[in-house]
């Protein structure tokens, strides 16, 4: 690619390997190493075969290999293979690096890997080897101005085959590695703009095509994980629910049992007492702040334009100065607003006094455009001014509660069953409709979809308008744990299932229990649901294209991730959908021990982000401390919009499909993505091809880039942000 402007272009390429088949690794107290000699072949019983004065090599450990680094070459390998990566075209440099083997009498092991650095290995780029936040190592390309990428070539000693979802796979006698696909994007004005990647694979060398991108601006190319830290006392420690704003800034709530760190407002009790905390956490994964408050815990979070947090959960002590008081029951529902430094603003208290002392529980929060707070959640005893009473058949009932952004009373609600209702989940859409979903052991109301009465519970889903007024209700079986809205009122729920119900994309898989997500449109019409593999999900969100995105728990691998299983007691699994209910991707991250996710959310970039439980894996940007932590996972998502291409209001997956039906001067806004299709214009009329849209095909936001033919023969085009390789 050629480049007339003054440029420094980083590429970033995080080598994530994955085994397949039969390989073995090296255990993790062994200290087998490379024999220099004889390149890809071990030693083994922990003695260090002499180094050849003409090999150079550096060795270090890192996820269960061997590295080694030489003036040509590196090298990863393990008891029963080694993979060789040769640096074509290059005179070769001497790698530098603060550690490393590099002297037999000086280490009777490799130590574990941190950077190794080759200076101007092609003429204007400069590698690096850095231990990967996940997997085994990560190589970052930095090319200088007016240098061109495609100086990059490398060798491998085993055969490598481009899969179809754009990794690669290398072929060895017992079994297979994979690395996955790259992913570019450009970071512009706090934006991540993304550029097309891809391998290029020419006989057996492999580098990589980048498409067109702004060349005033770095590149950078990465696979999807981003980060992941851990936070919390060396006690117990609970997040329930996790929240973005618009800058990307993360914040979750959840309950600790003793203090951690150094809070903005300090740990209420003694260490096993229970509080109510908030953390915030910037776009890198880098700390911000915590605060502690209250006798409960947090179970809900959201952030509104401006930065502002909300926080409810359950208080079982009144503390501060409420603007409405705590009642005498057993525990309360609260309501907390600190601004986006962490500073409070008020807190507020409801909630009734059964006769059995039985808690209120805020269960979930949202808000809308005006700041107009909504909480769902139980309660045993009515309280307020309902607009719906309360059923008074001594259960939980559902409630919902609107306060303004200044924490003033506006209007509660309560509905369900003669038996147990316990809400889950709350969600707003744009015209400040409201949205619940949770259990239910009984009919109620008028549903839409009849309640199951073969099933225990069925799970719900209640429309109310922003006034209060009830809309309609409907029910599926089994139990839901989340929900989301799109810019249109669809609604996206998700939860588990113990059999399988409606006509599921992708079946029910026979197991105790499935994931399910259901769609239905703003009516409450059904529109699609499928069933995965796994224990049962705890969150979903929506992108601006209306891709949806699920997480939860697995006990056992399924289909083929991104991200392999750990082989943990559960694992967290990440699933995403488009608005057609097809499936795009699912990746698990985790330990070797259970591992659970409270809460998934996603920034108009697509970058996805989880909360949860987990024991250690990785390289954290904070360590675990405890037996139960908070963790926090981002996920940088490449730009997969679907649909893809826009025409006036039709939506289509193909640029061939949308000018098939395009008239004589539409236009056709495409997602800044990579089209593998070959396109052929044989139409008397004429169009605009508007390239690199956003999901929501609101702003441009880079190029979209064809990998194919593109024939006129009729008509003409006009193309604007359109790359045709």
């Amino acid at each position: 690619m050629k480049k007339t402007s003054r440029m420094v272009l980083i590429i970033v390429l995080m080598t994530v390997f994955a085994w397949g088949l039969a390989c073995g690794i090296i255990g993790a107290g062994e200290t087998t190493l490379l024999d220099t000699r004889q390149a890809g072949s071990l030693t083994k019983g922990g003695d260090i075969v002499p180094l050849n004065s003409q090999s150079n090599m550096l060795q270090f450990r890192a996820g269960g290999h061997i590295l080694g680094f030489q003036p040509t070459r590196a090298y990863l390998a393990s008891l029963d293979h080694a993979l060789s990566v040769e640096f074509l075209q290059t005179k070769g440099v001497m790698p530098q690096s603060t550690t490393g083997v590099s002297d037999t009498h000086a280490l009777a092991k490799a130590p574990a890997l941190t950077k190794v650095s080759y200076e101007n290995l092609w003429k204007g780029i400069n590698l690096t080897y850095e231990t990967a936040q996940d997997g085994i190592t990560e190589s970052t390309y930095h090319i200088a101005p007016n240098v061109d990428v495609s100086q990059i070539r490398l060798r491998y000693n085993v055969p490598v085959k481009v899969q179809k979802d754009g990794s690669l796979k290398f072929t060895f006698e017992r079994g297979y590695l994979t690395e996955s696909k790259p992913v570019a994007w450009q970071d512009i004005n706090g934006k991540r703009i993304p550029v097309p990647v891809a391998f290029n694979v020419t006989g057996d060398e492999v580098g990589f095509s980048v498409g067109t991108y702004n060349p005033r601006e770095p590149l950078i190319i990465d696979p999807t994980y981003a980060w992941h830290t851990f936070y919390g006392s060396s006690d117990y420690d609970n997040p329930q629910a996790i929240a973005i704003d618009t800058g990307g800034n993360v914040y979750v709530t959840g309950r600790s049992d003793a203090t951690w760190g150094t809070p903005l407002h300090a740990f209420s009790g003694d260490q096993g007492d229970q509080n109510s905390f908030v953390l915030k956490l910037n776009s890198s994964g880098a700390y911000q702040w915590h605060a502690f408050y209250g006798t409960g815990e947090g179970n809900g979070i959201a952030v509104d334009t401006a930065g502002n947090v909300y926080v409810t959960g359950s208080s079982y002590e009144t503390w501060g100065i409420p603007l409405h008081e705590h009642s005498v029951g057993y525990a309360d529902i609260f309501v907390l607003k600190l601004n986006s430094s962490g500073a409070y603003q008020w807190h507020t208290f409801y909630g009734s006094t059964p006769w059995d002392q039985s808690p209120d529980q805020g269960s979930s929060i949202a808000v809308d455009t005006g700041g107009n707070i909504y909480v769902t959640g139980w309660s045993r005893w009515t309280w307020g001014t309902p607009l719906h009473a309360y059923s008074g058949n001594g259960g939980y009932d559902i409630f919902v509660l609107k306060l303004n952004s200044g924490g003033a009373y506006q209007w509660n609600t309560f509905y369900g069953s003669s038996e147990y209702d316990y809400p889950a989940a709350i969600a707003v859409d744009t015209a400040g409709n409201v949205y619940v979903t949770g259990s239910s052991y009984e009919t109620w109301g008028t549903p839409l979809h009849s309640f199951d009465s073969d099933s225990l519970s069925n799970f719900f889903v209640l429309k109310l308008n922003s006034s209060g007024a009830y809309q309609w209700n409907t029910f599926y079986r089994y139990s839901s744990r989340g929900i989301a809205v799109d810019t249109s009122g669809n609604v996206y729920v998700t939860g588990y299932s113990n059999a399988t119900w409606g006509t599921p994309l992708h079946a029910f898989s026979g197991a105790v229990s499935n994931t399910f997500v259901l769609k239905l449109n703003s009516s409450g019409a059904y529109q699609w649901n499928t069933f995965y593999t796994g224990t049962g999900s705890s969150g979903i969100a929506v992108d601006t294209g209306s891709n949806v995105y699920v997480t939860g728990s697995s006990a056992a691998s399924w289909g083929t991730p991104l991200h392999p299983y750990e082989g943990g007691v559960y694992d967290i699994c990440i699933l995403k959908l488009n608005s057609s209910g097809a499936y795009l991707w699912h990746t698990f991250y985790g330990s070797i021990f259970t591992d659970h996710s409270s809460g998934i959310a996603v920034d108009t970039g697509g970058n996805v982000y989880v909360a949860g439980t987990s024991g250690t894996w990785g390289t954290p940007l904070n360590p675990r401390s405890g037996d139960v932590d908070i963790f926090v996972l981002k996920l940088v998502s490449a730009l997969e919009c679907s649909p893809s291409v826009k025409v006036n209001s039709a939506y289509f997956n193909t640029i061939q499909d949308a000018y098939n039906a395009a008239a004589n001067g539409n236009i056709l806004q495409i997602s800044a993505m990579v089209f593998n299709e070959d396109i052929l214009l044989n139409r008397d009329i004429t169009t605009v091809f508007s390239g690199g849209y956003d999901c929501g095909f609101d702003t441009k936001t880079g190029f979209s880039t064809v990998d194919g033919t593109v024939t006129i023969k009729a008509g003409s085009v006009t193309i604007d942000g359109l790359i045709i390789k």
